[in-house]
């Protein structure tokens, strides 16, 4: 009875009170209950819990139900104890997998770009060749399915697959919905092509409705696109909270949803606002305030409100701005909120943590030399954060 104990509080402990569903920005970002250290790599105080060692992708792990799952290149799902680190599966979805010719996947962002999902029993990745696969989280797999369909995109895909009830959502070419369990194919929505950024599930009245990157309001129960044109981001996710959907990069807006879908989605524009640069991070919003961070490292905080701009900061970060003295990298990873602050992470390790606020100050810095450009995953008092080849516990 002791020891069985002992594995709920493991499991407890390592999984937040809002995931029942772990995948690509689960909760907005945002990670409220998180107490992270704000010192990691330093000489004498390296904070780290557990380094092990996965493979490259642009990917960013989940973690639930004490396990950590995450893709890696050429085709692999991994699936790591959080605990410690140690390898409790690997799992290979190839197109011999498939039983599927192999062909070469057109994707600057390799094979393994899409985070995956998950339920706390199961497990979904989708990969840029166009195979779907579903694992049980002991490793058994349920079923894997290929979708020969061209890339509409120009340099990768990137879209993650998005779990809503018994359907998980997958964008590859256009997006269509796949029953979660068993792999059949239940709709298709055409005319809703692939974008690089993944779609939000937002609730309008009883109907829960994909709102994509492109501007599309898709209802996830029969495929029925609702709306079209509500919105425009390059790369980025939108956010959905409170009925409200924003759009925040080059060209941001927000939306009041109604309080019904019916059969089509008539929805209110509250505001819009024109953002500098390329914005491949997603925002994230707290009390009040939008945040969101460009390719040249200026850090924008908006009033969720009006759409004013209440901040606009160049961040002691490396960039793409190319401006002299600034070492090249990339802000590919998206802001998040985790406790008391934001981190802003770029693709060469770089991590700058900011108190947030209308005048968001530097409270932290520090660096891993084995940059990646995932997002970091925030579990109680640790970070998962993937370097070069391998995955960091970042916790006292």
């Amino acid at each position: 009875m002791s020891r069985w104990l002992v594995s709920v509080a493991l499991v407890l402990a390592w999984t937040p009170a809002w995931a029942a569903v772990a995948g690509w920005r689960t909760a907005n970002a945002t990670y409220p209950e998180a107490a992270p250290p704000l010192e990691w790599g330093a000489e004498g105080k390296p904070n780290i819990r557990w380094k092990a060692q996965v493979g490259k992708s642009y990917s960013s792990p989940i973690v639930i139900a004490g396990k950590v799952f995450v893709t890696a290149e050429p085709d692999s799902l991994v699936c790591l104890d959080a605990a410690n680190g140690k390898l409790l599966w690997k799992a290979s979805n190839s197109f011999a997998d498939a039983g599927a010719a192999e062909k070469p996947v057109k994707s600057n962002a390799g094979n393994t770009a899409a985070t995956p999902t998950s339920d706390g029993e199961r497990v979904w990745a989708v990969f840029a060749s166009g195979i779907v696969a579903c694992y049980d989280v002991s490793g058994e797999r349920q079923w894997l399915s290929y979708f020969d369909l061209p890339m509409e995109l120009q340099f990768a895909r990137s879209a993650s697959p998005v779990l809503s009830g018994d359907k998980l959502l997958v964008t590859l070419n256009h997006l269509f919905a796949l029953d979660a369990k068993t792999g059949k194919l239940l709709w298709r929505a055409e005319e809703v092509k692939e974008t690089y950024g993944t779609p939000a599930v937002a609730k309008v009245g009883d109907a829960d409705v994909a709102i994509t990157p492109g501007g599309y309001a898709v209802r996830i129960s029969d495929g029925k696109v609702l709306a079209s044109e509500l919105g425009t981001l390059k790369y980025g996710t939108p956010l959905v909270r409170d009925g409200i959907v924003y759009f925040v990069g080059y060209d941001s807006k927000a939306l009041q949803l109604p309080a019904q879908a019916g059969d089509k989605l008539a929805s209110k524009e509250l505001w819009t606002a024109e953002l500098e640069g390329d914005f491949f991070s997603s925002p994230v919003l707290h009390d009040g305030l939008l945040y969101t961070v460009n390719d040249a490292g200026t850090l924008y905080v908006l009033d969720a409100k009006t759409g004013k701009i209440a901040a606009e900061k160049e961040l002691d970060i490396p960039n793409a701005s190319g401006k002299p003295g600034t070492l090249p990298a990339h802000i590919y990873p998206s802001i998040v909120l985790a406790g008391k602050h934001l981190f802003v992470f770029n693709d060469i390790g770089t991590c700058l943590i900011l108190e947030p606020g209308r005048d968001p100050k530097p409270v932290g810095r520090n660096t891993l030399p084995e940059g990646a450009p995932g997002t970091p995953v925030f579990a109680g008092k640790h970070i998962f954060l993937r370097g070069g080849e391998h995955l960091y516990c970042i916790g006292e």
